[in-house]
């Protein structure tokens, strides 16, 4: 295992992106095809669910979720659920990252031309180790959340206010009830439980920063596609960077859409084998890193026949949340109560 420790600019810039990357995708018109304008409603409870949960979790304990699970059977069986996810996860967006780019910038070439570029960039990232893959979105993520909030501050005069009406779009039922699943878009959060090993920062502040940006983007790029368009498609987001004052923001949009997707796809790729080294007491997991790709691109395939339906989140969201968000919460109350005696005679906490 690697001796490096993420810094907290680093950390918390990670999650950001795993949180905020599929914004460029669907995750907008899941929101919309819920809950219609009640969609920015639907996002803040979501988020107040998120804020909840980690909230209790960060003051129940500071350690990683697998050094939480006294059982080995239940230790390997949660990591092996953990790094499924994340494999089927990276494979859909993995898809559909080189669909859309094919269809804006390469629409006549093979996909294998676009394959073949991004799987090799997100190997070697991933196979540079912690330090490359935390390093790299310390410097882009910033970067790359500024110039996407300059541009829909631009697309300001392109704003109705009326489609934000009926405040509750589809209905009560729809905005809270339906949209409670849409919890399961902030799957990601579940790599967040990992890092208290990785970091040395405040785990609780990683956590709470992350959330409160990706909120803050959650609401403004859905807001924003409400007040511009409102209506699900492909891509939703490109039209509201489209709508903006500046001219040939189209390529602009695609470097974005690809710098995010790139950098999600080195973390997921470093983190499946990272838990799966840990969940089982690997000595090392570079090696795994080839082998997680090859299977990761292979799932992929399975999408490209229609990713616009994004089969991982639109047909698991009933149950995806239950890893991340349900189950942690039910290891830290079930724990062992009685604390270990250190040698200082004070109770070792968790």
């Amino acid at each position: 295992m690697e001796n490096y420790q993420l810094s907290g600019k680093e950390a918390t810039a990670l999650m950001i992106n795993l949180l905020c990357s599929k914004l460029f995708l669907l995750a907008p018109g899941y929101f919309i095809d819920n809950a219609g304008s009640g969609a920015l409603l639907t996002v803040i409870f979501v988020y107040a669910v998120a804020f909840a949960f980690f909230g209790i979790y960060s003051s129940k304990t500071k350690r990683d979720i697998l050094s939480l699970i006294p059982s080995n059977f239940f230790k390997g069986l949660f990591g092996a659920l953990s790094v499924l996810l994340l494999v089927f996860s990276g494979a859909g967006t993995f898809s559909q990252l080189v669909h859309y780019i094919k269809i804006m910038a390469m629409p006549k070439s093979p996909i294998a031309f676009l394959v073949i570029p991004f799987a090799a960039a997100m190997v070697l990232c991933a196979y540079a180790g912690l330090k490359s893959v935390g390093k790299v979105h310390g410097f882009f993520v910033p970067i790359l959340f500024s110039v996407l909030l300059v541009l829909v501050l631009l697309s300001v005069q392109s704003f109705e206010f009326t489609n934000l009406f009926p405040i509750f779009g589809k209905g009560f039922r729809a905005v809270f009830g339906e949209g409670f699943f849409l919890l399961s878009s902030l799957f990601e959060l579940l790599v967040l439980l990992y890092l208290p090993s990785l970091t040395s920062a405040s785990f609780r502040k990683i956590g709470f920063s992350a959330l409160s940006v990706s909120l803050f983007f959650f609401v403004l790029l859905i807001g924003a596609y409400l007040l511009i368009d409102g209506k699900t498609q492909n891509l939703p987001i490109f039209s509201v960077i489209r709508a903006s004052a500046l001219s040939r923001t189209d390529s602009l949009f695609l470097l974005l859409y690809a710098l995010s997707g790139m950098l999600y796809l080195s973390a997921v790729l470093y983190f499946c084998a990272y838990i799966f080294g840990k969940t089982f007491g690997l000595a090392t997991f570079k090696p795994l890193i080839l082998p997680f790709a090859l299977i990761l691109i292979s799932f992929s395939e399975i999408t490209f026949l229609n990713p616009e339906e994004q089969i991982f989140l639109r047909y698991t969201s009933y149950f995806l949340w239950i890893l991340p968000f349900l189950i942690p919460l039910i290891i830290t109350w079930i724990k062992p109560k009685n604390k270990k005696f250190g040698r200082n005679g004070k109770r070792d906490e968790a």
